[in-house]
């Protein structure tokens, strides 16, 4: 796992300038954008990548909370492809009961973020929001950023506020994405299978919403009340499990 994180040449030590603020001087080895890649090796990278994440969550509980496209990377080894996720200036250790992310914050890169953390008090920072955030990475980098077909062509994905920006995603994952750039065609069964992963899982938290609005309003609601979703997996729909099954293909 060691071939899919940075590597660190030199640390400084650590100052606190501010509470809950540490200041700390590191180099570390250059490492290349996954931009610079062609199809079949960006789909090597980006498997390593996810694989690396599921390890940090699973067995080190560490939860990464900036993935952006600045912050996936690659290097060659042996002459291989290693995918490597970067900078954990935002991590977070899931179980350090002492330093609890406080309530209502959004951290990341907004073009990136999960639609959930872009609401006004947004949810607790969970491991499927940077699930949700590699797959805008993910199109970010094999689609067609200046599609003539596209309202907001994905170019200017970064300009957008929180509330076009939420909306914006909502597109992506229930209406379609943007074409892809030439000679990357292999990623559209990747982009579909994890788009529906987490179309099911939001799908299946509105159904709860709803019913829930129309019984509290005295409607005498006739359908059989919806099983209950859970916050961490969508009820089930969106785990590592699932998410790696879609990139089983293509």
């Amino acid at each position: 796992m060691l071939n899919h994180l940075p590597n660190f040449l030199h640390v400084e030590e650590e100052v606190e300038i501010d509470e809950g603020i540490v200041l700390r001087v590191v180099v570390q080895e250059s490492l290349e954008p996954l931009e610079t890649l062609m199809a079949d090796e960006l789909a090597k990278a980006f498997k390593d990548i996810f694989e690396c994440y599921r390890w940090l969550v699973e067995v080190a509980r560490i939860l990464h909370r900036d993935i952006s496209v600045k912050n996936l990377m690659y290097r060659r080894k042996d002459g291989q492809i290693c995918g490597v996720l970067n900078d954990f200036d935002l991590s977070h250790f899931m179980d350090d009961e002492s330093s609890p992310v406080p309530a209502g914050q959004r951290i990341g890169t907004v073009p990136y973020m999960a639609r959930d953390l872009l609401l006004s008090n947004p949810y607790p920072h969970l491991p499927r929001h940077d699930l949700e955030s590699l797959v805008y990475v993910l199109i970010f980098l094999v689609c067609d950023r200046d599609d003539p077909g596209e309202l907001v062509p994905l170019r200017q994905w970064k300009d957008l506020d929180m509330r076009k920006e939420r909306l914006y995603k909502y597109g992506l994952l229930f209406s379609g994405y943007p074409g892809l750039r030439p000679g990357f065609n292999r990623f559209d069964l990747w982009i579909y299978q994890l788009t529906r992963i987490f179309r099911a899982g939001m799908s299946a938290c509105d159904e709860v919403m709803s019913y829930n609005l129309w019984k509290a309003r005295g409607v005498r609601v006739p359908e059989q009340e919806p099983e209950p979703v859970d916050q961490e997996t969508l009820g089930g729909r969106v785990t590592f499990d699932t998410f790696a099954l879609a990139l089983s293909d293509g």
